[in-house]
């Protein structure tokens, strides 16, 4: 994983994560994922960055929050319940039985600009005032779109994105 060590593509990295989890978690009981992302959770809820941390407390007040991720939705909405926001997007396997079947059904990073696009549409919302923040290449499709990009600790694809377009950048 190159990408770790920050040397290599972020995706790359996510398709390698992919793959791998894909191949590991079929026919895996639903309920031993939801467990230990519980687990997960309860030792990592608040390794947030006190930036981020503060700017959803300033935003939560007047604006919708999702979150579009590429960690599995156990995680994410294990995660949600601390942070609140209004939506979760994460990536969804194929389930039968119970178990999963190791089909990917839904990866909300591939296309966040669509996960974007389609959560105002169903919400008869705006991207008026809208403000976007994110730190990789996968990011940069929504973050095009909002009025207000944020690109914290990008990594080095988003931040040449981010110099060309003049997106604020916060390291």
């Amino acid at each position: 994983f190159a990408w770790v060590h920050r040397a290599g593509s972020y995706e790359d990295y996510i398709n390698t994560v992919v793959k791998s989890y894909a191949e590991r978690i079929s026919g895996v009981l639903v309920s031993d994922v939801e467990r230990v992302a519980e687990i997960v959770i309860a030792q990592q809820k608040y390794r947030v960055y006190s930036y981020t941390r503060q700017l959803v407390k300033d935003l939560r007040s007047d604006y919708r929050l999702i979150a579009i991720s590429g960690s599995p939705i156990e995680i994410v909405r294990e995660f949600n319940k601390i942070w609140k926001f209004d939506a979760v997007f994460g990536m969804v396997f194929g389930t039968k039985n119970n178990e999963y079947t190791g089909e990917v059904k839904f990866l909300p990073i591939r296309d966040k600009r669509a996960v974007v696009e389609q959560y105002l549409a169903e919400e008869n919302l705006s991207l008026k005032g809208s403000v976007g923040v994110g730190d990789t290449e996968t990011d940069a499709s929504f973050l095009d779109i909002v009025d207000k990009p944020i690109c914290f600790n990008p990594n080095q694809s988003l931040y040449k994105i981010a110099k060309k377009k003049k997106w604020h950048i916060v390291v």
